[in-house]
């Protein structure tokens, strides 16, 4: 048994021991996660702010990567502000195709890098 495992900006820094925390319960428990490869921030703390398509461009991105990995398993997502925003994409763009064709065209020209301060692809607010 195993999750597909989505710690968040927050789970890899202020919130480390929560992050440590979580993996060694379910190790204890014998279940395996597995981090979604290339996830980046979901935009909890400020992408609603700055702009509206950007919260749900951001963790529809982490969800299409999920769903990429093929393996079927369930998303575990510990941060209740990462959950939240991980279920915006499902109840935004349902049925509103121009959503969707925006987005398509949006992480096909390859802008995300050029929206990262650092530019290193993790936390889009670093």
């Amino acid at each position: 048994m195993g999750y597909l495992y989505y710690p968040g900006c927050s789970l890899e820094g202020t919130a480390r021991e929560y992050d440590l925390s979580c993996r060694e319960l379910f190790r204890a428990m014998g279940v395996c996660l597995t981090d979604i490869p290339d996830w980046t921030c979901c935009g909890a703390t400020a992408a609603q702010y700055v702009d509206q398509f950007l919260s749900v461009v951001l963790p529809a991105r982490n969800l299409a990567l999920a769903e990429k990995t093929e393996t079927g398993l369930d998303v575990l997502v510990p941060c209740s502000a990462c959950y939240l925003n991980l279920k915006k994409p499902g109840k935004r763009s349902q049925g509103i195709m121009p959503c969707r064709i925006r987005s398509t065209k949006f992480w096909q020209r390859k802008a995300w890098p050029f929206m990262h301060p650092c530019g290193s692809g993790t936390c889009w607010m670093c």
